[in-house]
């Protein structure tokens, strides 16, 4: 038996657990009565040292309680007169200079107060409890709460009524230490006629063993029987031998000093703050199986590692591969050509402007490479994950407010939205910090060609003679004849002939370089694709691990709140029957 202190530490630390929202099997409605039932044992333990001890004196009708208390007494305390007005009211007799305990004062059964002036039960408070066979269903429930003021409790029965079963179910519905039970065999008297004690003893032995026998198979293992006889009174020297009435005086009254009498209410209050701490189990039981579907849920995401990263491939692989290179490059610039190649360019631009401001409101980059038909594969994995672990959650009977704890730890919708905000992030970031190159070789060819072609112009438009001369003779005479038989072949028929050949060869070898520079932005684009698709499956995986460690966690702190609960004092016994998930 645990002291009142332990059981006073168990109901500080179930408090603590209510307080603090701990207990995440339990409902707000549940936890408010409970920390109400805790503050009230409380209450009763600050005040387990109190003088008076009470006893309470159930049975049957007609077993003889009143005249068994006059007995105890020594005196008439339980008259006639004192008959209940209400079949369910408690009578409580008490000692005219001891007042009443609080406690016992604000209970809501109905008592009836009776005061004597038997110094011998001057610290004693005597209650006769409503005749168990005669109560109505609905009192039933009264008087059981009463009991819980009591700190002793004398079963009163007589060779004629102790195997009425009304008895034992009524015995097996008081909620107190079965070993601050006394079981009284009244007017055992009967079994004694005038001049057989042997035939008395014989039957006072076979109805003492048959009682023993109904108590042990009603759950109490040691029970403590007296046979008496109330009705013979008087001193202790002149009961009959068989009389056991003043050994049961000695025993109920002997004088206790304040431990004993501590002892007894602790023992009763163990029981109740058992039947408090029952909730830690039920605590344990729902943590235990929400530890288990969080550890599931984690393996399972381990086994389909490489899954979830096909998954993921294949979807930025239909989100990226038909995507034109003008997403996923910057703009084609006309410093990348130059001459014909460089206005085709701006051409293409200003088109491309121009349709796209047609088309409606613009939208991010981002945003047209991750459509959602794409990347909807992604957003069937997370939930499919969500709607296992629901699903294990259900199969096991997990506590409603535990799996609420369970859904909110992976909510499918919120991590979606959370994860296709990374992927735009990512993307945006990628395309910002792409460059592209610096095209000197390419320009350098585009220079060189348009100079050779502009040479070929000149030899055309130039006379054979002149262009011989000038380079046997280099003189700026020279060269002012080549000119002028240039600006003259210019306007000839020769000359426009020269000329529109030129500008076709221009347009010819423009709309090449054009082309050109596309197929490279096209071959960058592709490089471009797949290094985004390594950098979104790897946000996708991390994703993976970010959900595997949050459950594996969450599965510890699962694991260390049970064992949290597993060390109150008051639920060790009852907890450890419960498999350690940790194990």
């Amino acid at each position: 038996m645990r002291s009142a202190q332990e059981l006073q530490n168990d109901l500080q630390d179930v408090q603590k657990l209510l307080r603090h929202g701990a207990l995440l099997s339990l409902s707000n409605e549940e936890k408010e009565r409970l920390l109400e039932d805790s503050l009230k044992l409380i209450r009763k333990l600050e005040a387990v040292a109190a003088s008076s001890l009470v006893v309470g004196l159930l049975g049957g009708t007609g077993v003889g309680k009143s005249t068994l208390m006059n007995a105890l007494a020594g005196a008439p305390i339980a008259a006639t007169s004192h008959r209940r007005p209400h079949t369910e009211q408690v009578l409580i007799y008490h000692h005219a200079a001891v007042p009443l305990p609080e406690a016992l004062t604000r209970s809501s059964q109905p008592w009836r107060e009776i005061t004597h002036t038997a110094d011998a039960v001057r610290h004693i408070l005597l209650c006769d409890l409503p005749d168990f066979d005669s109560l109505l269903s609905r009192h039933r429930e009264q008087v059981l709460q009463f009991l819980e003021h009591l700190d002793l409790l004398v079963w009163v029965t007589t060779p004629e009524k102790y195997a009425d079963e009304r008895f034992y179910a009524f015995l097996r519905l008081v909620p107190k230490a079965r070993q601050n039970f006394y079981f009284v065999l009244n007017k055992v008297d009967l079994l004694f006629p005038d001049g057989e004690p042997g035939i008395g003893h014989s039957q006072l032995n076979a109805v003492m063993a048959r009682f023993r026998q109904h108590l042990q198979g009603n759950g109490v293992d040691r029970p403590i029987i007296h046979a008496i006889s109330a009705s013979e009174g008087g001193e202790a020297g002149t009961a009959s031998p068989w009389n056991h009435l003043w050994n049961f005086h000695n025993q109920l009254f002997r004088l206790r000093d304040a431990k004993e009498l501590t002892e007894i209410k602790a023992a009763n209050l163990d029981v109740e703050v058992k039947q408090l701490t029952e909730i830690l189990e039920k605590e344990v039981v729902g943590l235990s199986v929400l530890h288990g579907v969080l550890k599931d849920a984690a393996a399972d995401l381990e086994d389909r590692r490489a899954e979830w990263t096909r998954l993921g491939q294949e979807a930025f692989e239909r989100a990226l591969v038909s995507k034109p290179e003008s997403l996923l490059l910057q703009p084609a610039h006309p410093r990348a050509l130059v001459g014909v190649g460089a206005v085709m360019a701006r051409a293409a631009m200003d088109w491309q402007r121009l349709t796209d401001r047609s088309a409606g409101p613009e939208q991010g980059t981002a945003d047209l490479l991750l459509q959602q038909s794409s990347i909807q594969a992604l957003q069937q994995e997370l939930e499919r994950v969500a709607d296992r672990m629901a699903y294990q959650a259900l199969h096991r009977g997990l506590p409603p407010a535990l799996g609420n704890s369970q859904e909110s730890l992976l909510e499918a919708g919120a991590r979606w939205q959370q994860l296709v905000q990374r992927l735009r992030e990512t993307v945006a970031n990628f395309l910002k910090n792409y460059r592209d190159p610096s095209y000197r070789g390419f320009r350098a060819v585009q220079s060189a060609s348009y100079l050779v072609l502009l040479g070929c112009l000149l030899v055309a438009l130039s006379g054979d003679a002149e262009l011989a001369n000038l380079f046997e003779h280099p003189s700026w005479y020279g060269l002012a004849g080549v000119a002028v038989g240039l600006i003259q072949t210019l306007f000839s028929p020769r000359g426009v002939a020269a000329l529109g050949s030129f500008l076709i060869l221009q347009l010819l070898l423009g709309f090449r370089f054009y082309r050109r520079y596309q197929r490279i932005r096209q071959r960058h684009a592709r490089k471009l694709v797949e290094s985004l698709k390594l950098v979104l499956n790897q946000v996708w995986e991390e994703e993976l691990i970010a959900l595997i460690t949050e459950l594996t966690a969450s599965a510890q702190q699962v694991e260390e709140r049970i064992a949290a609960l597993r060390a109150l004092h008051g639920s060790n016994t009852a907890l450890s029957a419960i498999e350690n998930p940790g194990s």
